[in-house]
């Protein structure tokens, strides 16, 4: 029950700092045109602000109505944990998309200037061989579990009634 709160804190974050750019950016559309995806976002919460709020709410209802069923055994208990990550995720991609939104207006302004010093910029190395080191391991569990699963879900045998003890 406490994911499925944090799942929506979450999201209130997300949206209230999105609700918060986009007040912003409307003061810089004034000094420019904007770039397509500022603008995507800026329709969005300006005229449907309300609805992503009434989308949390409804989300959270969701997990509650799912954990209640959970906790009456109607519903398997990952229902909730699902329930509550989908919305953990959606919120992380309007936070990014929010993020690029910001970013796109400042990316036109800027120029490289010949004969002046680079912008200093962070590799992206280190992020690709975290990933690939990621994702080695999520497969490895991943076909390990189902290996198990499949290895101890055999049924019963010819030998399970025998009172002799006999290697297998």
């Amino acid at each position: 029950m406490s994911f499925a709160g944090i799942a929506y804190l979450i999201w209130v974050l997300a949206v209230g700092s999105t609700r918060h750019l986009v007040n912003e950016l409307s003061h810089a559309q004034y000094a420019g045109e904007l770039p397509v995806i500022t603008q995507w976002l800026q329709n969005a919460f300006i005229h449907a602000a309300a609805v992503f709020d009434l989308v949390g709410v409804l989300w959270l209802l969701l997990s509650l109505g799912l954990i209640v069923g959970a906790g009456r055994q109607r519903w398997s208990i990952s229902c909730p944990w699902v329930c509550a990550i989908c919305q953990t995720m959606a919120a992380t991609l309007l936070a990014v998309w929010a993020g690029m939104a910001a970013q796109a207006p400042y990316h036109l302004l800027t120029s490289y200037v010949p004969g002046s010093q680079p912008f200093q910029t962070t590799g992206w190395a280190s992020l690709f061989v975290a990933l690939a080191i990621a994702m080695v391991m999520w497969v490895t569990s991943l076909v390990w579990m189902i290996s198990e699963r499949a290895r101890l879900m055999h049924g019963p045998k010819l030998r399970d009634g025998m009172k002799t003890n006999i290697p297998v």
